[in-house]
């Protein structure tokens, strides 16, 4: 089933681990608890989870709703209430809740916000840079990682997830290095989870990275002229009978061009020909080289080397006096008649197209961001548009509004042109609320903030929106986000409250609470701190001996008393299950 819901793009089902796992720090609730603060005993909140399961005796009975002992710690069996809310696990988890769901927005929000609370936890450095990771950030998840492994140098999932952050960032041959020591770690530890097979898995992917990026950095071979082959003489052929027809075939004749073309062996591009062509017609020097545009005088002023065996007698005197006038009284051998620099200083055929292909890269460049500030400008000068008619800004700031929606179309384009990744996001990274339609102007249709690995520490790019060019803080909060935001804060400030009143609790209250939980074990025939179970059972036993429909024999002052007992079981029972 959830094969068939990720095929169909259907968001998987939460975590629920806390109900799954053998024992868990998080009550039925989800909330993640540490020590107790009724006894000194328990050091967290633990909970076997078989204790939730219902048997068919216990149907209808074992329910939070009318049996909260169950949801008691299953170490020293005080309420999930008694111990405190461990805030920085509780964020934790809550990350990996939104992790799982693959909202990885609200996760890193949340890995942030535990590691502002307890930044020496490994475990947290590493989560988040996974998160960075799924996200497309690998320079944030390599920060991370290396934090991660400075608190923990030997932990083989931190190397894993910092390979990946550096197979990202196109450097294979750190994350090979990176994979085998991850797995070497892991072979060492002598763990068997399913992390082997995935570091085995981005090991080949970088190997391969790397094989591809050698063999792209190893010089091209120069290419040897082909010789046109020798036509050796035929026989003439007889030609064929009038009446014998040729033997059908199931292929079509080849045309001329094409058996011309496989015959002579011929050129495997249409460029390669015109680079041929272009070389065949360049002149060549003393030593038989091609040679083009001067590389010293530039191409606007020598497009092509002119030697003195093209010009006439007449012409070939004057240039030679010019030169020679020029040179202080002598003319050079072997130059080019038309900038006076050598032969050796003009471009041979692979440097004329190396300088060709460049060329026409920065032409195509400049089209893609000419087109891009075009269209962002018009976009600014829309919301401009709609802004002035409000009168809310000023020219100076107009101006600047236009410059960084002009900035951040020539940031997509360099991205697009070099292949870097762009970030796309939808958060404030000062606040990290989620940031909607935008407040100063009606032509933005939404916060939007694209930026590169190296934008992240350049404020006049992360704090304003890339749509519209205004700051972050004139967008509005996302309604749902902050619903669910101020939902967590109100969950904060009452178990903070909660704390509070249970710390305030302590002297003559707390003592007579300790003394009426000792009489109400003494009551039901336990010793102090036993566990839900054995109150249960002794409630059961007590409650059926004492019942009054089970006195009907007894006299009458046994039934008082029988009675008088039974109510003390009641409120012991009472006391001790928190009902």
């Amino acid at each position: 089933m959830a094969e068939a819901a990720r095929s169909q793009g259907v968001p998987p089902e939460p975590r629920a681990s806390f109900l799954t796992d053998p024992f868990t720090s998080r009550d039925l609730f989800g909330v993640c608890r540490g020590r107790c603060l009724q006894c000194t005993d328990c050091g967290k909140y633990l909970k076997a989870t078989a204790d939730y399961t219902v048997n068919s005796i216990d149907q209808g009975r074992r329910h939070p709703d009318n049996d909260p002992s169950i949801t008691r710690c299953s170490r020293c069996g005080c309420p999930p209430e008694a111990h405190e809310v461990a805030e920085h696990e509780q964020e934790r988890e809550l990350g990996n809740d939104a992790f799982a769901l693959r909202r990885y927005d609200a996760a890193i929000a949340h890995y942030s916000r535990a590691l502002g609370m307890c930044s020496t936890d490994a475990a947290l450095w590493s989560n988040r840079a996974a998160a960075y990771l799924a996200k497309g950030w690998p320079q944030q998840a390599l920060h991370d990682a290396e934090h991660a492994l400075a608190l923990r140098p030997d932990w083989p999932k931190a190397w894993g997830r910092k390979a990946a952050a550096l197979l990202q960032l196109g450097r294979p041959a750190a994350a090979v290095e990176a994979y085998q020591r991850a797995l070497q770690l892991e072979q060492g530890q002598g763990e068997t989870s399913g992390g082997s097979a995935a570091l085995r898995h981005g090991l080949r992917q970088a190997q391969a990275a790397l094989a591809k990026q050698q063999r792209a950095a190893q010089p091209a071979k120069p290419r040897q002229p082909q010789q046109p082959p020798q036509q050796q003489p035929q026989a003439p052929k007889a030609s064929p009978a009038p009446s014998a027809a040729p033997p059908k075939t199931g292929r079509r004749a080849p045309k001329p061009a094409q058996a011309a073309g496989a015959a002579d062996g011929g050129l495997s591009s249409l460029r390669q020909m015109c680079a041929d062509a272009e070389a065949a017609a360049m002149a060549v020097d003393s030593s038989g080289t091609p040679r083009a545009a001067c590389k010293q005088c530039g191409d606007s002023r020598c497009p092509c080397f002119r030697p003195a065996g093209t010009l006439s007698e007449a012409e070939l005197a004057a240039v030679l006096a010019q030169q020679a006038a020029a040179n202080g009284g002598f003319s050079k051998p072997d130059a080019c008649t038309i900038c006076g620099c050598p032969s050796s200083v003009h471009e041979t055929p692979r440097e004329f197209a190396t300088r060709q292909a460049r060329e026409r890269r920065q032409r195509l460049r400049a089209q893609r961001q000419a087109s891009g500030t075009a269209s962002s400008v018009a976009g600014a000068s829309a919301a401009a548009a709609a802004a002035s008619k409000e009168s809310t800004f000023q020219p100076e700031a107009l101006d600047d509004r236009q410059r960084r929606v002009a900035a951040a179309a020539q940031r997509r384009a360099e991205a697009e042109a070099t292949g870097d990744v762009l970030q796309d996001s939808d958060c404030d990274m000062l606040t990290q609320q989620r940031r909607t339609t935008c407040g100063g102007c009606s032509a933005c249709p939404g916060f939007r903030l694209l930026f590169r690995g190296c934008d992240a520490n350049d404020p006049e790019v992360m704090f304003y929106c890339s749509a519209c060019g205004c700051r972050s803080d004139q967008h509005a909060v996302d309604s749902e986000w902050q619903r669910h935001e101020e939902a967590r804060r109100a969950a904060e400030a009452a178990a903070s409250e909660r704390r509070q009143a249970a710390a305030a609790g302590g002297g003559a209250a707390a003592v007579a609470a300790r003394k009426a939980e000792a009489e109400a074990f003494a009551t039901l025939g336990l010793s102090l701190g036993a566990d839900a179970k054995s109150i249960n059972r002794a409630y059961k036993r007590l409650a059926l001996q004492l019942h009054p429909d089970k006195q009907q024999r007894a006299s009458r002052a046994e039934a008082e008393a029988a009675a008088a007992r039974f109510v003390r079981v009641a409120e012991a029972y009472k006391l001790l299950s928190g009902s």
